[in-house]
C-alpha cells in the first residue's frame, strides 16, 4: 500500500494512510511527520493500528515527551488513558470538567510541541476532536 496524504481543508489538518505499525518507529516517518505539522498544524493517520510500544517510541522520535503529573499507566507513564469511565482513568472526572474543551498543556513553563492520540475505543456517535491552532 502507497502512503498518500490528504489535506483536510485549505487552512488546517493533512491526513495520512499507508502506514500501520511498526512502520511508525523509522525516523523517516517521524521526519515525514514532523514536515506535515509545520506546514498543516494537525496530521491525522487512518488505520494506524499502533501498539503502545511503538507509540512511545513515535512520540520520542518527534521529541522530548513530557509525563504527565498523574494518570499515566503504569505500563506506559508517557500514556495517559482519556476515559470518562473511572474504571478506566483516574482522571475520569476531571475529563468530564473538560469535555466540550481544554488546552494541552496551558500551564506548563515551555508550550507543548504537539499532543498524539491514538483511538483504542471509540463511541458510536459523537467523539469529534476539533484542533485550534495559533
Amino acid at each position: 500500500m502507497s502512503v498518500t496524504a490528504t489535506p483536510v481543508t485549505p487552512e488546517v489538518g493533512v491526513e495520512i494512510t499507508g502506514l500501520t505499525g511498526r512502520q511508525f518507529v523509522a525516523p523517516r516517518v517521524a521526519a515525514d511527520c514532523q514536515a506535515a505539522l509545520d506546514i498543516y498544524g494537525v496530521v491525522v493517520y487512518r488505520e494506524a493500528h499502533i501498539d503502545d510500544d511503538d507509540l512511545v517510541t513515535f512520540s520520542r522520535l518527534l521529541g522530548e515527551v513530557i509525563l504527565a503529573p498523574m494518570g499515566g499507566l503504569k505500563t506506559h507513564p508517557a500514556i495517559s488513558p482519556i476515559s470518562l469511565d473511572p474504571t478506566n482513568s483516574e482522571l475520569a472526572n476531571y475529563r468530564r470538567s473538560t469535555f466540550f474543551w481544554h488546552i494541552d498543556g496551558v500551564n506548563d513553563d515551555v508550550p507543548q510541541k504537539a499532543s498524539l492520540l491514538a483511538a483504542r475505543r471509540v463511541a458510536d456517535e459523537g467523539g469529534d476532536t476539533e484542533f485550534a491552532n495559533t
